[in-house]
């Protein structure tokens, strides 16, 4: 396995979606740029240990395993990402992001779910998508064919089960 995929499943997406607790400046560090370093005299990863992406910014040393998969061109790194007319609601903004609406805008399905419905699941495939280790759907939202595991080591031993 060298890190290709399969016959016929050329397009996947892996979404990775940090809610809560992720100090996005220590994961991709702005390494350059003075400023990080002045106000974060404590916390900041040190200029030796960054994983440099670029002349800019590079990632936390944790996340070595993704090196090879953003020089072989198969990471994105998305930044500063907003929408109009942001809101001032915690709960409401996470909506928004996670159904890709109009901040005057209320809509049921989460993004994904839009996009995936668009095509037919690929042969071989139960579900459009999965989300690990949380019951909260978020882009998937409303998906009929979406599986949520909260505990994926719990999905793996049923699925071993004798039937």
């Amino acid at each position: 396995a060298e890190g290709r995929p399969a016959a016929g499943y050329a397009n996947v997406l892996i979404l990775v979606e940090l809610k809560g607790g992720n100090d996005g400046l220590n994961t991709v560090v702005p390494y350059a740029d003075p400023l990080y370093y002045q106000f974060r005299r404590s916390i900041g990863i040190k200029r030796e240990q960054v994983l440099q992406l670029d002349a800019q910014t590079g990632l936390h040393p944790s996340l070595v395993p993704l090196m090879p998969l953003w020089r072989d061109g198969q990471v994105a790194i998305v930044q500063g990402v907003g929408y109009p007319q942001p809101n001032l609601s915690h709960f409401r903004s996470i909506e928004i992001w996670d159904t890709a609406s109009r901040s005057d805008q209320y809509l049921h399905e989460g993004w994904l779910t839009r996009t995936f419905a668009q095509a037919p699941v690929p042969p071989g495939f139960a579900a459009d998508g999965v989300v690990l280790g949380s019951a909260e759907m978020g882009p998937l939202a409303n998906g009929a064919r979406a599986i949520a595991l909260v505990n994926p080591a719990q999905f793996i031993r049923a699925a071993r089960l004798p039937r």
